[in-house]
C-alpha cells in the first residue's frame, strides 16, 4: 500500500478523554473539523475497541466489503453496522454514545478513552485499560 501523501486531512495527535454520567464522549475539535458535522462510531469487529470516522470514509471502509461473495459481503456488513451509529456532536464537543457501544466496547462511567491507532482518515479508541493491554501506552 503506498504512503498517504495528502496529509492535510489526516488526524494527528494523542488524546484521552472520559465518558461521562450521559454516556457522553468529547470529540477534540481538531477532529471534529475533520469528521464533519455527523460521523460515524463503530465497534470493530476484532477487541473491545471503536472506530469514529466521517459517514464518506465509512462508505469507503464498506466499499470493498460490498464487493465480496453477497454471503460473506452480508454477513460482514452486518457485524460492522449492527451498532455502528451516526453522531453529531452538541455545542461542547461531545457525542452520546449508544449502550450497545459502550457494552461491546467494555467502558464504564468516568472511564478515560485513548486513541489507539490513527488510520488516516479513521480514529480507533478504547478504554485506556486496553491500550494498555494492547501495549499502546504504559
Amino acid at each position: 500500500k503506498a504512503l498517504r501523501k495528502d496529509t492535510s486531512r489526516m488526524f494527528l495527535g494523542e488524546y484521552r478523554h472520559n465518558l461521562d454520567a450521559k454516556n457522553r464522549l468529547f470529540i477534540p475539535a481538531k477532529f471534529r473539523e475533520e469528521l464533519g458535522e455527523n460521523f460515524v462510531v463503530a465497534k470493530l469487529m476484532r477487541g473491545e475497541c471503536l472506530r469514529v470516522c466521517s459517514a464518506s470514509e465509512w462508505d469507503k471502509y464498506l466499499e470493498p466489503i460490498r464487493n465480496l461473495n453477497r454471503k460473506d459481503s452480508e454477513r460482514i456488513i452486518r457485524a460492522l453496522t449492527k451498532e455502528a451509529i451516526y453522531v453529531s456532536p452538541d455545542a461542547q464537543g461531545r457525542v452520546v454514545l449508544s449502550s450497545a457501544l459502550i457494552e461491546k466496547a467494555g467502558l464504564t462511567y468516568g472511564q478515560a478513552l485513548q486513541v489507539t491507532e490513527v488510520l488516516g482518515d479513521m480514529i480507533n479508541l478504547a478504554a485506556t485499560r486496553i491500550a494498555k493491554e494492547m501495549g499502546v501506552i504504559e
